[in-house]
């Protein structure tokens, strides 16, 4: 009767590698698992059938023990099936099992799905564990029978207990989930660690995952790393993916970019949708491999086509600027709009900047909107810009205020820095130096150039506080060493007179010729003044006379005035 049943397997099993192998397909079951354990990391979670293992490696054993005596038998579904149907009515529990297997795929006869459970059946009475999984499994995919998950349970735990893998698996899996059982996290840890154990790498991954979020137990990195790594081994894209995130995020290990790439890379090449867009980061970024924007546009392009939002993000980005590939706009706006539409508000921001950067103000308007109601305080500010220079609006100061006030209060420094205008100018308000002093102060300690030199004259002129030349010197300097022309000509004034600092007219002259050169008309007209009268400088009226000029074209009243009133007198 063996020999019966070793001839089906024979003519079943030739060539074994070229038999499509389903009955490891765990996808239904890794998408609820996988909802769960990838939500931290991404909300599109990416699920890849795991690599092939033998469909019940003892009967597999058997027939290579056959095969290395020297037979040699043509591939024949139908031929199988035959044999294994007269070891099956004899009873004998692999033929039944084998036979049950063949209705289960069709293979060689028509799919039949209550056939494969009764023989299934007949094969698990006899403690055959590998019948009792697909008994299980039946159960709980609702494959030819209702879905039944305290059966399902049932058998997975017979099989389990017999130490088959792939139950234990699926029995872990059912009490993380709480689905035919009462949830338990400890039991779940039981049974994945015994499949675990035995090499399965989708329980290695998910047993991992148990000490990573954690769930049920202490959060333990080095325990999470060890299955993870495992599970990687064996070429599991899930387990890849987070054992380079653990070294990209330095999770329990030392931060380490190579080896970050090399799991990423394994895992993208499964096409796992976030290690491609990691991968593209890595390349982006230049961490741990050569800067190279192509390679970043391929690796984000895989991931954004999957529907990775973020990859969208920075796909629409290289577009706009160039990196890695030409200049297209029209591409550009298409990658944020598909992350936008995903909810990503740094896209909806992009969105809104490129609208409102083509003068199109309505759908700028709109994006804003979007990306402001999540907080985002570079939407914020540009709803409130638009609302203070009357863009796509008339002019609406108490809008503007508004949203600048979200804005600054999350540390927008533009933000700050044009609340601080709206106070000091009494727009759409009664004046407020004091609350103008306040955001200028929190601008200007971001470097805000324009910041600095106004938060110095209020030093200067004791508005909103108290007056101190020496802050106002200070601020003014400041807002003049980060480039600000006016901050330069307002430092110079300072040095002429000796406010707050010890008058120097070199230095004055100093920040009056920067400041002039930049195009300043006011600094223009000063530094003439200066030329005029010999002050710092050695008296020279046709310099004095070119800086008027200059001053006078740039639309200075002063130096216009000036230049009339010396055409008028003839000098």
């Amino acid at each position: 009767m063996f020999r019966i049943f070793l001839l089906g397997m024979a003519a079943f099993l030739v060539n074994f590698s070229q038999v499509r192998g389903a009955d490891m397909d765990l996808i239904t079951l890794q998408k609820k698992l996988s909802q769960v354990l990838t939500r931290p990391i991404t909300s599109v979670p990416a699920l890849f059938k795991q690599p092939e293992l033998p469909p019940y490696p003892r009967m597999l054993s058997y027939y290579q023990q056959e095969y290395q005596l020297g037979e040699s038998i043509t591939k024949d579904y139908r031929a199988s099936e035959q044999w294994f149907r007269k070891a099956a009515e004899q009873g004998n529990a692999l033929g039944q099992f084998a036979l049950g297997r063949l209705y289960f795929y069709g293979y060689g006869v028509d799919q039949n799905y209550q056939e494969a459970e009764k023989w299934f059946r007949k094969a698990a009475k006899q403690w055959l564990p590998e019948a009792q999984f697909f008994l299980g499994r039946m159960s709980f995919l609702g494959e030819g029978v209702s879905r039944d998950n305290q059966e399902a349970q049932r058998w997975f735990q017979k099989a389990a207990e017999q130490n088959q893998a792939e139950a234990q698996f699926y029995l872990g899996s059912l009490f993380f989930l709480g689905e035919g059982v009462t949830q338990d996290y400890k039991e779940a840890q039981k049974w994945l660690q015994k499949s675990a154990e035995q090499g399965h790498p989708a329980a290695q991954f998910f047993l991992g995952s148990l000490f990573y979020f954690p769930l049920g137990m202490e959060r333990n990195y080095q325990e999470a790393e060890k299955w993870f790594r495992q599970s990687a081994q064996q070429g599991y894209a899930n387990a890849q993916f987070y054992l380079g995130y653990m070294y990209f995020y330095a999770q329990g290990v030392p931060q380490n970019f190579e080896e970050a790439l090399i799991w990423f890379g394994q895992s993208a090449e499964q096409n796992d949708l976030r290690a491609q867009f990691y991968l593209g980061h890595l390349y982006f970024f230049a961490q741990g491999v050569e800067q190279n924007f192509d390679n970043a546009l391929v690796w984000f392009q895989k991931s954004a086509k999957q529907g990775h939002s973020q990859a969208q993000l920075y796909l629409g980005n290289m577009y706009f600027s160039g990196q890695g590939t030409a200049v297209n706009a029209p591409i550009g706006e298409e990658w944020f709009h598909r992350s936008a539409d995903q909810g990503v508000r740094e896209a909806q921001f992009r969105l809104g900047l490129f609208y409102y950067n083509s003068q199109r103000h309505t759908p700028a308007d709109n994006w804003f909107r979007v990306a402001a109601r999540k907080n985002h305080p570079g939407s914020q500010y540009h709803l409130g810009l638009m609302a203070d220079l009357a863009q796509g609006r008339f002019h609406d100061f108490q809008v503007a205020s508004h949203w600048y006030l979200k804005a600054a209060k999350q540390g927008h420094v533009g933000a700050q820095y044009r609340l601080g205008l709206i106070y000091e100018g009494g727009k759409g308000m009664r004046t407020d130096n004091k609350s103008a002093h306040r955001w200028y102060l929190s601008a200007a300690q971001q470097e805000h150039a324009e910041a600095q030199e106004h938060l110095g004259a209020l030093y200067e002129e004791g508005k909103g506080t108290q007056q101190d030349f020496h802050l106002a010197a200070r601020w003014y300097e400041k807002s003049a060493n980060n480039g600000y022309n006016k901050g330069m000509f307002s430092i110079a004034k300072m040095y002429e007179h000796g406010k707050g600092v010890e008058k120097k007219m070199q230095t004055a002259v100093h920040w009056y010729q920067k400041s002039a050169e930049n195009g300043y008309a006011v600094a223009q007209y000063y530094l003439g003044k200066l030329y005029y009268f010999g002050k710092g400088v050695e008296q020279n009226y046709k310099t004095a006379e070119k800086w008027y000029q200059l001053s006078a074209e740039h639309g200075y009243p002063v130096a216009q005035f000036r230049q009339g009133l010396s055409h008028y007198l003839g000098h």
